[in-house]
């Protein structure tokens, strides 16, 4: 009958919808909050010298070692001597604004550097970073 294949296809259309909706959510950008987050989670932020406000619900310019622009973005990390340990998230290099980051003396083994590339610039920018200090870590990769 006609309200029955009209049922099925409200029905199949749904569960696409659906799909689509759910996935939207998975390919959403992360947050400044949720890169940062990363971070802490994958250098057993736990365990730093110093991680005021981390992973607190404060705004994310008031993180120990974080600065941010006049547009609240994150700009510049500063973490030199403060017992990271692991790898730095390739994440890391989706802060739009992040021009420096200074990590040395800590324990990581990588950095996942290969986030910072891109083909197309203009298309699909990505970190500005100028300055990546990394000294005296165990890095290799």
């Amino acid at each position: 009958s006609v309200s029955l294949r009209h049922h099925r296809h409200y029905h199949l259309l749904s569960l696409c919808f659906l799909f689509v909706w759910g996935t939207s959510f998975s390919l959403a950008a992360l947050t400044e909050q949720q890169i940062l987050e990363k971070l802490f989670d994958a250098t057993q932020g736990e365990n730093w010298k110093t991680s005021d406000q981390w992973k607190s619900s404060s705004n994310v310019c008031e993180w120990f070692g974080v600065t941010c622009n006049e547009d609240n973005a994150v700009e510049k990390l500063s973490l030199d001597r403060n017992n990271l340990n692991g790898a730095l998230p390739s994440e890391l290099w989706q802060l739009k604004a992040l021009q420096e980051v200074s990590v040395r003396m800590n324990l990581l083994t990588s950095a996942n550097l290969q986030g910072l590339q891109t083909e197309n610039p203009k298309q699909d920018p990505r970190s500005p970073l100028l300055r990546f200090q990394a000294a005296d870590n165990h890095l290799t990769s």
